[in-house]
């Protein structure tokens, strides 16, 4: 007997924010329960065209946070029958050529004739900068990263579908859907919206988490393979640096890859457990 999918999703929201190193339990609690069995969904009913943001910009090149977790949502979303593109920087969307469908962020009115032209069902957003109430960028350390980064405000203005984001922090994308409890965080938060926000301890854990409560909503005994080392040494191949350290290493935000295997393990556990606790 499978457990309900409502019950599910509740001990999934716990256990990605259990480290709660960067406040992110707080955030959790301020959203409505239910939001990762909403965007699976979202991810399930998606037909088309459906964009998946990510890129988050450091030393000239890209974190190791983000786009694993956005690979694993495209094959996903791609294995169900969409059309999963990849939205990024030029610098990301170079390095992915070959392996994914990708875009590069437009800009201005750019936006307007992307969405036209595609008109996606779905937008995803993960661990992608999100601008603060002075219309500035800026990284966890509070720093003004805007020479950085391209807004992708204008897109989702011009989208008219459902929008999940997927972030660790609470000054990327989407997370001006729990801006009071942000503002309570020793950071510059992002006053960017979304329909569903998904926090987790690292943002890749959001997406690994997601496409398997998706892919167990549909069925329960076909849940996808998820390889957090193979994809992280794929990323650092393309100049990935993680976030944190600064170095090109198959690290997220300064956690060992022992670290994200440990928490793959226990997401397996819950999702082949018919007992959750």
């Amino acid at each position: 007997m499978t457990a309900p999918l409502a019950e599910l999703s509740n001990h999934l929201e716990s256990l990605l924010v259990a480290e709660n190193h960067r406040g992110m339990k707080s955030l959790r609690e301020a959203l409505p329960p239910g939001s990762y069995l909403r965007a699976a969904e979202l991810l399930n009913n998606a037909k088309g065209n459906v964009f998946i943001i990510t890129g988050f910009p450091i030393a000239g090149t890209f974190e190791t946070d983000g786009p694993p977790g956005a690979l694993v949502i495209y094959d996903h979303l791609e294995a169900l029958g969409a059309t999963p593109w990849i939205v990024a920087d030029s610098d990301l969307v170079a390095a992915l050529a070959g392996r994914v469908r990708a875009l590069t962020v437009p800009e201005g009115s750019h936006a307007n004739q992307l969405i036209e032209r595609l008109s996606p069902a779905l937008i995803v957003a993960i661990e992608r900068p999100g601008e603060a109430a002075d219309g500035r960028f800026y990284n966890i350390r509070g720093i003004d990263i805007s020479g950085r980064c391209h807004s992708v405000a204008p897109l989702l203005a011009a989208a008219d579908c459902p929008i999940i984001a997927i972030g660790d922090g609470g000054n990327e994308v989407g997370m001006g859907k729990a801006l009071t409890a942000t503002e309570a965080l020793p950071i510059t938060p992002s006053v960017v919206t979304c329909d569903e926000l998904l926090v987790a301890d690292v943002s890749n854990w959001g997406a690994y988490g997601l496409v398997l409560l998706s892919a167990y909503a549909l069925d329960p005994k076909n849940l996808p393979n998820i390889n957090p080392a193979a994809l992280l040494s794929f990323v650092v191949s393309l100049g990935a640096v993680d976030g944190v350290t600064g170095r090109c290493e198959t690290t997220e935000d300064g956690l060992s890859p022992e670290k994200t295997s440990a928490l793959l393990e226990k997401l397996t556990a819950l999702f082949n457990s018919d007992v959750h606790v």
